[in-house]
């Protein structure tokens, strides 16, 4: 884990006169303080603590890897469980998968350069039709730059194929505007990678939106977002006339490795 670039602190157990804060139902620093806390004991023990895991502190709650085994606590409901004789690989991609997933929490209140207040968060099931309503209200302009050529109106599958996301091979974020049922989406970036291959990363951002700062933080935020999932790199292709992209990504630390069709692809390390 530390190898991997993980900062790992065990706990020490319990001692005399000092009991297990978690198992008397009391907040623990250590847990409270950790992105990812990974889990063996066995036995009832190991289920009371699974059991008292609880949010400490302000972060959405502490992800829990539980290893088990025929001696071992079962595996909490979602929680995710390895074999206790899992390998240090296996051990690793876990974590990666688990730290990624914290970008489902994501709730950030911006103040753009103009003074417009949008939220960021991370896309729910129900945003299917605010997607479609997004996507029906871009320019031809921004349709053409963002699908590279001309493209039907966003259908019913379609909104939720893209809605449908598992925070791990597959995440987005949006930037929404607007309360309850007013909340509209105006931009929206994602990732798809393939395990720990590249990522490919897709962004749009509202035409009346554009230039303010949002797409900036936006892409700077899924690119936490894969350094937290292990990707070794993402890349983006541009449409060889959408100039502005092209130099976001530079300014970024993306570089321009080729260009095919019209098309250039940036990449950008994560290493």
């Amino acid at each position: 884990m530390e190898a991997a670039g993980f900062q790992v602190t065990a706990c020490p157990g319990p001692a005399a006169g000092h009991p297990c804060p978690v198992l008397a139902g009391r907040p623990c620093g250590l847990v409270g303080s950790a992105d990812v806390v990974i889990h063996a004991l066995s036995g009832r023990r190991g289920q009371n603590v699974l059991e008292r895991l609880r949010p400490f502190g302000e972060k959405a709650s502490p992800e829990v890897l539980v290893l088990t085994g025929i001696h071992a606590a079962p595996g909490a409901s979602g929680r995710d469980s390895l074999p206790a004789a899992t390998s240090e690989a296996d051990l690793l991609e876990a974590v990666y998968r688990l730290h990624a997933r914290r970008a489902r929490f994501i709730r950030l209140p911006l103040t753009l350069h103009d003074g417009r207040r949008v939220l960021i968060r991370a896309v729910r099931r129900d945003d299917d039709e605010r997607l479609r309503e997004f996507d029906a209200g871009l320019s031809l302009r921004s349709r053409q730059l963002r699908y590279g050529g001309s493209k039907p109106p966003m259908t019913e599958d379609w909104a939720r194929h893209l809605v449908a996301l598992d925070f791990d091979l597959r995440f987005a974020l949006v930037a929404t505007a607007g309360r309850g049922t007013e909340e509209k989406i105006v931009a929206d970036c994602r990732l798809l990678s393939d395990a720990r291959v590249q990522g490919e990363l897709a962004i749009v951002v509202a035409d009346d939106y554009q230039g303010v700062g949002l797409g900036r933080l936006l892409i700077e935020l899924t690119l936490r977002v894969a350094g937290d999932r292990g990707l070794p790199g993402v890349f983006a292709d541009v449409r060889y006339d959408n100039r502005p992209m092209a130099l976001l990504l530079r300014s970024e630390g993306f570089e321009r490795t080729g260009r095919d069709l019209g098309v250039m692809t940036f990449v950008r390390s994560l290493a």
